[in-house]
């Protein structure tokens, strides 16, 4: 052979091996110089014929390396024409080396020798030094061959691109060596300075090499960090191309085949930064393309635009609202990048019609936007993704484009979006989709998942639509009524789980009769898709744990009883689960008619099974027992409560993981001693927070005591208005403020903890109780806590209740620090009736000793209440006419009728025009009113005594009381309305003019 023709024969006599032998015919023999290399694709040609005839080694027959001679015998096995015609295709269409374990693969480098025996027609004859029991073994020592050779000749650098092409397979480190070879290619244009074209490295060379650096997740040492490295460089390669290709080697022009190989090196990373990544190789490109850098037939394709849409459709794996957002948005614009590139106008381009983006991007897209919505509730996602539906109803219509027909999972992506929207309008838009589809004009029909997520939109909306139940059971009856569908156990499901969150006072029972059918339908065979399941029951049961219709907790251990009949009668889908009887327990201990005693028997009936149907019991039906006693607020409900946590803690300390007292239970616990009323409550409340701090060295961190626990101990102190107990309050606040400053954010003091304080303060009857609430109103400012109108009303309060001279005076200051606060811009700190109440008492139990100060706090009270009634800061009520009144009694002298005429009498009409006049409003009336007016109102309303009470008076005079617990708020809307309409003036302002002219 001569040299220049190795190759070429080589070839050739290796397809006359495979068409000979799928031929079955005799045997051949081949001599090949020890020179040769066999190219990739002729060599596996051959030797796929060789495995599809079951050729194997004679392992008796191996050449030495002098060159002796080794025999294949075929086996003895019948091929079928099938079989034949099967190897034939995969002999003649294989452009890669075969990666099959079981057949040998061989490297000829003997030297040629004549083989003149004819004797044997099933042998063939090869000269080899050796033998390779694997494709790797093979590509391993001619990379090895190769590169360590001194020098390179042409036909080495024909067979270096064959067997770059044989590590182009993705095996085991094939970026590595076909680096090396490469490298070493260099390494000879370098060392004997020939010229491009004499050694030439081409653009394929190093497409393979991107190629093989594009991560393979198939090797199971592939990670993460690995695939970013390789992708990285993947990268480097093609912009070392670039540049070179811009330094004037024409040989290794980047092509489009690069870029897209790069990409997809990116796509395979599953790296949040893949994307990004991807779409800057996408632009890089395309900014080649439109400058023409790299040829006329440098085009960006169909794929360099998918992958990068698919990699920000659904290759972005943040949680975070914006992230995904953003990918979806971008994954958007490059798709309408696509649509600027492939329509013109009304018409296809032709020059990128290859670039009209098909369905499926467009619907990567629309899951794009579902993907935000289930992160995060939008309406504005929602409403994109619509927009693209509509896009390609439009691209189908105008442009008559049949392919860019919407198909089902479109639609369905869109529905979904609107489900998960959180929009008041979701459901409506969804069912107007659902209805788009069920119309007998577009091809598409809705399935089943259309029915359920529109169904299940309208179980959202429950809270702004009061009809969203009847509306998704009607969606159900349409879907029964459709032949092509056939409603599942999901779909009547979602509708229980609409009625479910109803508060329609039928909800519960409408839902168990949709359970009822659900067992009628299943039953006679009319539809075997709707059994009922352990998800039906139980969303049933939750449904009568949520009423308060009497019986409601009866009928939800009904069906209890009834899931545990069916699953003792083999019907293995209604095993009842500890959610079934937990929610059991609640409808017993938290409806409007509870029954603690059935709820621990319930509990008791879970206990029971627990071990034996392997349920893993938790804390939320003792819970609930503790919520139920903790209502009923006795000393026998809190001895049960500490019995249940004690039960608890016993039942966790056995085994019992999820048994275990979390935070609300403390918390619970906490309020049932605050709603006793028992003694030495504050103590029992530190108990239970030092038991708390003890799990808490033990390793159960969630059992910090929160900002909650504090304020149930503060309200604690609060109720026993004592001194000690309000020095004690601010202690515990001290604390607080401590633990937070050392970075404990779960102790942080908020309003409430100041306020409770305040309050404790202000019933302490400590002298300085006054100058003590105002000095914790001033320290939650100073620590940045929002006040409100209940901080202020308490340290008015408790200068009100105090015994301080000018106290009136300074309630009145600090109410007009509250008007100013409030009308500049903290809504937070508004007066109300509360407010001027507060002044009037402060006024009412002031005891000036000299007349004018007496005169000075009149006119203060006189002002309040002249300000309430002209204000917006609400009404005065049955409380603010008593105290005025109470104010007016002790601040006028007994012997001044006159000015009691002047001012008592205007305001007790006022009160019985208001219908507040309460019990305390005639119990002042009478020390406070003139006696002749006082005398008048017995003789007309008295019932013969010298006192008048709430039942002498008319109805009309009392109709908005609401004193303890009896009476109503009802209000004039015609008085509301005239007040709005008509300037406002004071029920006092005559009797105060009158008194100041005389």
């Amino acid at each position: 052979f001569k040299p220049t023709h190795k190759t070429r024969i080589a070839n050739t006599v290796l397809f006359a091996i495979n068409m000979h032998l799928t031929r079955q015919r005799s045997q051949l023999l081949l001599l090949i110089h020890s020179a040769v290399f066999i190219s990739s694709n002729a060599f596996v040609t051959g030797v796929g014929s060789l495995r599809s005839q079951s050729w194997k080694l004679n392992g008796n027959n191996f050449l030495t390396k002098d060159g002796t001679r080794i025999f294949l015998s075929r086996s003895s096995c019948n091929n079928n024409n099938n079989n034949n015609k099967n190897n034939n295709r995969r002999g003649h269409t294989s452009n890669r080396i075969c990666n099959t374990d079981t057949t040998s693969l061989f490297e000829c480098s003997g030297v040629c020798q004549e083989n003149n025996d004819d004797d044997d027609d099933d042998e063939i004859s090869f000269l080899l030094p050796s033998t390779h029991k694997t494709e790797f073994e093979y590509l391993n020592n001619a990379t090895m061959y190769m590169i360590n050779k001194d020098e390179l000749n042409p036909a080495d650098l024909s067979e270096i691109n064959h067997i770059i092409r044989g590590w182009s397979t993705k095996q085991k480190n094939a970026a590595l060596y076909v680096e090396q070879l490469i490298k070493r290619v260099v390494d000879e244009r370098v060392r004997t300075g020939a010229s491009a074209r004499h050694i030439p490295l081409t653009t394929e060379m190093y497409n393979y090499l991107i190629s093989a650096w594009v991560p393979c997740w198939s090797e199971g040492d592939m990670t993460k960090e690995r695939a970013i490295v390789a992708a990285e460089r993947a990268e480097t390669i093609l912009r070392y191309m670039q540049s070179q290709y811009e330094s004037g080697d024409e040989l290794i022009r980047p092509n489009i085949k690069s870029f897209n190989a790069c990409i997809r090196a990116w796509y395979n990373t599953a790296s949040p930064a893949a994307p990004v990544r991807a779409g800057k190789i996408l632009k890089w490109a395309y900014s080649l393309y439109r400058k023409r850098v790299n040829g006329e037939d440098f085009v960006p394709s169909f794929h360099s635009f998918s992958r990068v849409i698919e990699l920000y459709a659904f290759r972005s794996h943040s949680k975070s609202f914006n992230t995904t957002l953003h990918c979806a948005t971008r994954a958007e614009e490059i798709l309408e990048f696509m649509e600027d590139l492939a329509y013109t106008g009304n018409e296809i381009n032709p020059k990128h019609k290859h670039l009209r983006p098909t369905v499926d991007l467009y619907n990567a897209c629309i899951s794009a936007y579902a993907k935000c919505t289930a992160n995060n509730s939008n309406c504005d996602v929602a409403k994109r993704a619509e927009r693209l539906l509509h896009r390609m109803i439009y691209l189908r219509k105008h442009f008559n484009q049949k392919d860019m027909s919407p198909t089902v999972l479109s639609y369905n992506s869109v529905i979904n979006c609107w489900s998960k929207s959180g929009d008041k309008s979701a459901a409506k838009r969804a069912t107007k989709i659902l209805n788009y589809l069920e119309d007998s004009c577009n091809l598409i029909n809705p399935d089943e998942y259309s029915y359920t997520t529109t169904i299940d939109a309208w179980a959202k909306s429950t809270q702004c639509d009061p009809e969203a139940q009847h509306k998704a059971e009607a969606i159900l009856t349409r879907m029964e009524n459709n032949p092509d569908v056939t409603p599942n156990t999901i779909a009547y499901n979602s509708v229980l789980n609409c009625w479910a969150k109803s508060s329609h006072p039928e909800a519960p029972r409408r839902a168990e009769a949709l359970l009822r059918r659900m067992q009628y339908f299943h039953q006679t065979g009319i539809n075997q898709n709707a059994k009922p399941d352990k998800i039906s029951y139980n969303t049933v049961i939750m449904a009568w744990a949520k009423s308060d219709e009497k019986g409601s907790a009866q009928s939800a251990e009904n069906l209890l009883n009834e899931m545990e009949k069916n699953y003792k009668n083999g019907n293995v889908d209604m095993k009842p689960s500890v959610f079934s009887y937990n929610s059991v327990v609640e409808a017993w201990t938290r409806s409007k008619h509870p029954n603690p005693s059935k709820g621990e028997k319930v509990l008791e009936r879970l206990l029971m099974v627990a071990d034996k149907e392997d349920l893993e019991v938790d804390s939320y039906g003792f819970n609930s027992l503790i919520h139920a006693h903790a209502k009923t607020g006795t000393k026998d409900s809190t001895a049960k409560i500490e019995d249940i946590l004690r039960k608890m803690d016993e039942m966790h300390e056995s085994g019992k993981v999820k048994v275990r007292a979390d935070i609300y239970t403390y918390t619970t616990i906490m309020d049932a001693y605050v709603k006793s009323g028992m003694p030495h409550v504050t103590n029992k409340i530190i108990n239970l927070i030092k038991e708390m701090e003890r799990k808490v060295e033990g390793g159960q961190l969630d059992l910090t005591p929160n900002t909650l626990c504090y304020n149930f101990l503060l309200g604690a102190f609060r109720n026993s208005g004592t001194n000690d107990s309000a020095v004690q309050a601010e202690a515990w606040l001290e604390r607080m403020e401590k633990e937070y400053r050392n970075g404990n954010h779960l102790a942080k003091p908020d309003v409430y903890s100041y306020n409770h304080v305040i309050s404790a303060w202000t019933y302490s009857g400590a002298h300085d109780s006054a100058i003590r609430a105002e000095a914790v109103l001033k320290r939650m400012e100073e620590n940045g806590v929002k006040i409100n109108s209940f901080s202020y009303n308490g340290v008015m309060n408790a200068w009100s209740k105090s015994k301080r001279p000018r106290k009136a005076q300074k309630v009145l200051s600090i109410l007009r620090g509250m008007d100013a606060l409030y009308k500049a811009g903290n809504k937070d700190i508004r007066p109300n009736a509360y407010t001027y109440t507060t002044l009037l008492n402060a006024c009412a139990f002031s005891s000036p000793n000299d007349v004018v100060t007496r005169s000075r706090v009149l006119d203060i009270a006189l002002a309040a209440l002249e300000e309430l009634e002209c204000s917006q800061y609400g009404n005065p009520n049955h409380v603010t006419y008593g105290t005025f009144l109470k104010a007016c009694a002790n601040l006028i002298a007994a012997e001044d009728e006159e000015m009691k005429r002047l001012i008592v009498e205007p305001v007790f009409n006022k009160a019985c025009e208001d219908g507040q006049v309460g019990e305390l409003v005639l119990k002042q009336l009478r020390s406070a009113a003139p006696s002749e007016f006082y005398e008048k109102l017995v003789r007309d309303i008295g019932n013969g005594s010298r006192s008048i009470t709430l039942r002498d008076i008319p109805p009309e005079w009392r109709r908005n009381v609401k004193e303890n617990g009896r009476g109503s708020r009802r209000t004039s809307n015609a008085r509301q309305l005239k007040r709005r309409e008509m300037p406002k003036r004071s029920s006092v302002h005559r009797a105060t003019k009158r008194r100041h002219v005389k």
